[in-house]
């Protein structure tokens, strides 16, 4: 079988408290069945862009099952890998069989094993103050 460990140069592990973003409300995080989501992946570090690269990445979403708050990983067939790659978050997953570990657990787990948090919490581009009647720019008083 090929060893299909990636090369990790340039690369970081970082996860995403997407219910914490700038953009939450505007994707409907938390909705009525999804409460929290954390986005987990290996990005590749590109020296002339400002955003790493995702080279795979999987999402743990909370969702209600009988009343309770439960974690389900979802990945698509690209994102395979992360098994392999993540092997150390799947194994110390397996600490909490039957346990419904709450997000703030994992999250505590994800740093503890040398993740990033890369939440994005402040809009980079928030959007400019216009006036209702002219449309014009308003500018901050100085």
């Amino acid at each position: 079988m090929n060893d299909c460990r990636l090369n990790r140069v340039n690369m970081r592990r970082e996860y995403t408290v997407v219910s914490e973003a700038y953009y939450a409300k505007a994707i409907g995080v938390p909705d009525g069945n999804i409460k929290e989501e954390l986005v987990v992946g290996l990005y590749a570090l590109n020296v002339d862009l400002d955003t790493p690269i995702p080279t795979f990445e999987f999402t743990i979403y909370w969702t209600e099952l009988d009343g309770q708050s439960v974690p389900q990983i979802r990945l698509f067939d690209d994102s395979w890998i992360a098994f392999d790659e993540f092997s150390d978050v799947f194994e110390e997953l397996e600490s909490f069989y039957d346990a419904s570990p709450e997000p703030a657990r994992l999250r505590e787990l994800l740093d503890s094993l040398g993740f990033i948090d890369a939440t994005q919490r402040k809009d980079p581009n928030p959007p400019v103050k216009c006036c209702p009647t002219c449309g014009t720019e308003l500018k901050k008083a100085e």
